[in-house]
Order: structure tokens, then C-alpha cells, then sequence
């Protein structure tokens, strides 16, 4: 297939796309990561990088599925060459086989250590809990502009009416 066919410009759109809705969720997680308390950050009215913490939760669950689906697509596009990742053809010492079932191996452990809140992922947890905390040590609480408790997620309020 050359350069211009329809399947190599799906591939180049489903790769891209993927990259950029990688970039927008690192973005997010680090805003996030970084935030205070949904009561704190609402009686401060918090921002990062001028978006609220509803809003950053929105970017992030929004871009989350799109990875999603743009990554399946794209693996699907793929699929012959994801397919000659994992099953070497024989003679070939240049497709990395070996490699493939190294790296599904450490995503299982990592997948494991994450479930059973393990170190080193429980230690990425609670330095987010640490932060999370600092930014309302020594505060009394505060429930937010309505005094209620909880505040309220209708979607108006997440478009900032």
C-alpha cells in the first residue's frame, strides 16, 4: 500500500490522534494529580492553567475514552504487524517475540501492584494523597459556595453558568 491510500492516511489519522489524545490525558492526569480536594479546590476556587477541577476531570474521562477507542482503531489498522510482534516467524530473529511477552509480563505486575495497592504503585498514591491534603493543612472544612456538604455536578455548572 502506498503512502496515499485510504488505509495508510486511516493509519496516520488513528496514530496521530492517538498522540494527541495521550497528550490532552497526561495533561489532565497531571492537573489532576496535583489538585486539592473536591471541597477544598471548590471554596478556593482552584485552577490550573485557568480550568477548574471539574473541568479537568471532564478533559481527562473525556480523553481516557477517546484513547481508547482511537487506540483500538488503530491496533486494528495494525493488526498485521501487532500480530507479527507476538507470533515470530521462524528464522526471523529480527521481530521482537521475546520482547512482546517481557513487556505483557510487566503490565500484569504492574496491573497486580496497582489492584493490591502494592509498592511501588501505593507509594505514586499516596504522594498524590499527600499533595491532595497539603493544600488544606491546618484549614477548617469547608463544604463549598452552597454550605451544603457536597457540591453539586449538574452540567450546567460544569460549563461555568
Amino acid at each position: 500500500m502506498g503512502e496515499n491510500s485510504p488505509v495508510a492516511r486511516m493509519r496516520l489519522i488513528f496514530s496521530v490522534g492517538s498522540a494527541f489524545a495521550l497528550l490532552f490525558l497526561l495533561l489532565s492526569g497531571i492537573a489532576l494529580y496535583v489538585s486539592p480536594q473536591c471541597r477544598v479546590a471548590e471554596s478556593i476556587r482552584w485552577s490550573f492553567l485557568g480550568l477548574s477541577k471539574d473541568s479537568w476531570e471532564v478533559m481527562h474521562i473525556f480523553f481516557a475514552l477517546v484513547f481508547a477507542i482511537m487506540s483500538l482503531i488503530h491496533l486494528w489498522l495494525n493488526w498485521r504487524v501487532f500480530t507479527g510482534y507476538v507470533f515470530r516467524d521462524r528464522g526471523v530473529t529480527t521481530r521482537p517475540g521475546g520482547l512482546f511477552v517481557a513487556v505483557g509480563i510487566i503490565a500484569i505486575l504492574l496491573f497486580v501492584l496497582s489492584a493490591f495497592e502494592l509498592p511501588p504503585a501505593a507509594w505514586v498514591h499516596e504522594l498524590r494523597e499527600k499533595i491532595k491534603h497539603s493544600w488544606s493543612d491546618g484549614a477548617s472544612p469547608v463544604y463549598g459556595p452552597r454550605g451544603g456538604g457536597m457540591h453539586s455536578r449538574e452540567p450546567g455548572r460544569l460549563r461555568g453558568r
